[in-house]
């Protein structure tokens, strides 16, 4: 895994801050704004037909 910035705009900033807030209070413990973001990427590239392998390189199927 590599560090990377992002630049987000500020609404989708909020959301994604009280996302992590809900679901902090859901689970007990702090959430991650990086794993959400993490997890909407990965969906991003399968609807895009790209597939993730175990070592994290993107095949085009």
């Amino acid at each position: 895994m590599e560090k990377t910035t992002i630049y987000l705009d500020k609404d989708i900033k909020m959301h994604l801050l009280e996302m992590v807030a809900d679901m902090s209070r859901k689970q007990g413990k702090r959430a991650a704004m990086s794993d959400i973001i993490r997890y909407a990427l990965r969906e991003y590239l399968e609807k895009q037909g790209r597939h993730l392998n175990n070592g994290g390189k993107t095949e085009i199927v």
